[in-house]
């Protein structure tokens, strides 16, 4: 193992931030498009509902303290 350890880069700390999001708005339009019996629904409300946990977890971050 190498005892040098990685800069941190911003690009990737982004990325994390965004994973959670991502997966929770996923998970939640699947399951409102499940209970609608309507997958296209669920996959589309995911898409947007990610999209905007992502922006919304985005702008927080930026807001000064």
């Amino acid at each position: 193992m190498s005892s040098r350890q990685r800069d941190p880069d911003p690009v990737d700390d982004r990325l994390v931030a965004l994973a959670l999001p991502a997966v929770l708005g996923m998970a939640l339009g699947l399951a409102v498009g499940g209970q609608l019996d309507s997958l296209a629904v669920g996959i589309a409300l995911g898409i947007a509902l990610a999209a905007g946990f992502g922006w919304l977890r985005l702008w927080l971050a930026d807001l000064p303290q």
